[in-house]
């Protein structure tokens, strides 16, 4: 059996543009200073990269290529500091 995991608080990440998104992380990943999304326009050049800002955990991810401004991308959890 898997050991619980207690976080501070979560949050998702939202753009402040659309387009083609690929979330590069899967779901209960710790996540540190590493590339979790790449979003690009239409023409394939990239607009945005995203990275955690603390110790983090993935709870959910956007599955849909097509992400419009505001769409959420990931849920993450800020783990708790022992």
């Amino acid at each position: 059996m898997n050991k619980a995991v207690v976080c501070e608080k979560s949050y998702w990440i939202c753009p402040d543009q659309g387009g083609v998104l690929e979330v590069v992380v899967g779901l209960v990943e710790n996540l540190k200073k590493q590339l979790i999304a790449v979003l690009k326009d239409p023409f394939g050049t990239v607009s945005k990269n995203s990275l955690p800002l603390k110790m983090e955990l993935c709870f959910e991810k956007n599955t849909n290529p097509i992400n419009t401004t505001g769409g959420r991308i990931l849920h993450l959890g800020v783990l708790e500091k022992k």
